[in-house]
């Protein structure tokens, strides 16, 4: 759902595009996400270019800066050996972003979503299942040695895209943290059972703004409530091991590789601050 909403924003940190480009282009980007859910009228477009409109007005106004001001906190911070605990400061302070966003947006979803039909809600949710479906197979599909090297791919691009290329110590300490990690499989596909049912409720009592509004703010801001206590656990557990990896990374970095990440850092800063002002 996230996804279906709000594509790109947190993107524009880890894109090989300009940021500045990107997030012009999200008046653009959104409508053409949404467009592979559900079949809008012309009625319903226009409603949505003026939802996104408005949303990135308040997103460049209010959040923008927001922006700036973490990612002057983290270049300051990266410049020092730092520790799983600063690393895990910024993890949350990300995740507070998210959070912010999803309040501010959900009061103009309603509306928009309200005005589906019958039959656009089951087109929406067809096109929910079968993503889903296609993501357990890809899953189920996998050895756990293939899951390891599938989540080390994932995090060395998303870390080379910063800093450059890797070290073999860097690469080691991904790989150790994926083969220790606690394994959720069986948790997550759980939680997303939950998940797609409790989007399924509140798409079929959309016209009910109260709940609606609830639901939603449920599924986008506070599903860690979806989650069982067993499954909570373990993910806290696997996000203390992940922010003590990054900072062994963050410590064994180069002076090459600390240049590029400052060099990164800095240049989102300023397209975050310019499009915060233009």
């Amino acid at each position: 759902m996230r996804r279906f909403i709000w594509i790109g924003l947190m993107v524009l940190a880890l894109s090989a595009c300009s940021t500045r480009m990107l997030y012009n282009w999200l008046d653009w980007l959104i409508p053409w996400e949404v467009s592979d859910y559900v079949t809008l009228t012309p009625a319903q477009e226009r409603q949505l270019d003026s939802l996104v409109a408005k949303a990135l007005a308040w997103h460049k106004a209010e959040e923008l800066p927001r922006y700036v001001d973490h990612l002057e906190s983290l270049n300051g911070e990266v410049a020092r050996p730092m520790t799983a605990e600063q690393v895990r400061a910024h993890f949350d302070r990300s995740h507070a972003h998210w959070d912010r966003l999803f309040t501010e947006l959900i009061p103009m979803m309603v509306p928009f979503i309200q005005s589906f039909s019958d039959a656009q809600v089951n087109e929406l949710l067809a096109e929910a299942r079968k993503q889903e479906r296609e993501r357990r197979e890809e899953y189920a599909s996998l050895t756990e040695e293939e899951r390891v090297e599938k989540a080390n791919e994932r995090i060395e691009k998303s870390i080379r895209k910063q800093i450059g290329p890797l070290t073999s110590e860097q690469k080691a300490i991904i790989d150790r943290y994926n083969r220790d990690r606690n394994q959720t499989l069986e948790q997550w596909l759980a939680y997303r059972n939950i998940w797609l049912a409790q989007l399924r409720d509140a798409l079929l009592m959309r016209a009910d703004t109260e709940q609606l509004t609830a639901a939603l703010h449920r599924l986008l801001v506070s599903p860690d409530t979806l989650k069982s206590e067993q499954y909570l656990t373990l993910i806290e557990e696997n996000r203390q091991s992940f922010a003590l990896g990054m900072a062994r990374i963050q410590q064994s970095m180069t002076s090459r590789q600390r240049q590029k990440l400052h060099t990164a850092l800095g240049k989102l800063q300023s397209d975050f601050d310019a499009l915060a002002k233009g």
